[in-house]
């Protein structure tokens, strides 16, 4: 039968991680502490040996070991003061260590930087700044969760509605009108937990270690997601469509960039998706993208109701919608869109548009392969 395991292995490394310090302490001062006494009794032994040879050579033996018997003596008193010192002056960093090992586990409160020698300060500091960057993470998952439950009961709880609807429905007409609702509720409720996972990955802070990036067209991406939005824009009544700078060229000139190929498609549809979402029939949208010295650009306009200026920033926020949103979103593709450009070096900016719509600009460094 299998033991379970128990904390002894830890309990026997404490000591260890004691005494460590001091014994390095005194292994680095001693051998200098006993270098010097030999020196200097070295010293003193062969000044005084040739005297005492000549003159009484058979009182030479026993002085010779009262003498070094007189040295070891010193010699241990000198170890057990250094020993004493270097427990006193590390009986802070003895506290310190007592304090985080009674600590609970969700206890995120900064270290007690009272009685810490000087030169550990900065080790404490940066261990506090680390903590406190843990707290506000795990703060804004918790906050995470609880907006995410929330956005996902009102649309289960519609669900749960039409389905009683459709159950006590004798009509058949009626029935099928019930089940087309829930049908669309459950395609809202789908993109609605679709975009939490996005949104959490796009804000997931250590992301960053396991994601290939390589060199991508941004002329190219961005054309794929509107053919990819095309039958929705269709649905909708509007004109999505693509507008290059060289027109007169055959091919569209390319564009690189050094990103994540994935999250820029879900930047960009995010944008375009957003746009669809507020541009009234019959409106139009048009993507394009350029260059500055510095970035590529991608650019959606569209001829919506567009966003005031003092709401521009507040839009990137998770769960925010514009009081006149008529629409059945959440409120997350600003944010997923945002989370996403930040992860590969650029970010998104909000412009009124020159028909009085929204400018999304999507702003990326340049990629090697396009810089002068």
């Amino acid at each position: 039968m299998a033991t379970p395991p128990t904390e002894a292995p830890t309990e026997a490394r404490a000591p260890r991680s004691r005494f460590g310090l001091r014994a390095k302490l005194l292994a680095l001062l001693l051998p200098g502490l006993v270098a010097l006494l030999a020196f200097d009794s070295w010293h003193d032994y062969h000044a005084m040996a040739e005297t005492m040879a000549a003159t009484h050579g058979d009182l030479l033996d026993p002085w010779l070991r009262q003498t070094l018997w007189r040295d070891v003596r010193t010699l241990l008193v000198v170890a057990l003061l250094l020993w004493l010192g270097v427990a006193w002056m590390l009986r802070p960093l003895e506290r310190l260590r007592a304090s985080l090992r009674a600590r609970r586990p969700g206890d995120l409160q900064p270290l007690d930087l009272r009685d810490v020698p000087q030169e550990v300060v900065p080790l404490v500091e940066a261990v506090n700044h680390h903590i406190e960057d843990h707290r506000r993470m795990l703060a804004g998952q918790s906050q995470f969760l609880a907006d995410a439950s929330h956005q996902l009961r009102t649309p289960l709880a519609i669900l749960s509605i039409q389905a009683g609807y459709a159950v006590r429905e004798s009509d058949p007409e009626r029935m099928r009108e019930s089940l087309r609702a829930i049908v669309a509720q459950l395609a809202r409720t789908r993109r609605l937990s679709e975009q939490l996972l996005a949104l959490a990955h796009a804000t997931q802070e250590d992301a960053g270690s396991s994601r290939p990036t390589a060199v991508v067209d941004l002329g190219a991406v961005a054309r794929g997601v509107i053919l990819q939005y095309l039958p929705l824009a269709r649905e909708h009544e509007q004109d999505l469509g693509w507008m290059d700078e060289n027109d007169a060229a055959d091919e569209p000139a390319t564009l690189p960039v050094e990103a994540n190929e994935a999250e820029l498609h879900e930047v960009l549809s995010n944008l375009v998706h957003n746009a669809i979402q507020y541009t009234p029939r019959g409106g139009t949208i048009t993507v394009s993208v350029r260059r500055d010295a510095r970035h590529a650009l991608a650019e959606v306009c569209d001829s919506g109701p567009g966003i005031a200026p003092a709401r521009r920033d507040a839009v990137f926020e998770r769960f925010q919608r514009e009081s006149h949103d008529a629409t059945k979103g959440a409120g997350l593709g600003l944010a997923i869109a945002r989370g996403y450009a930040r992860r590969n070096g650029g970010d998104i900016e909000l412009q009124a548009a020159d028909d009085g719509g929204l400018r999304a600009i999507l702003r990326l460094p340049l990629g090697r392969a396009s810089r002068v």
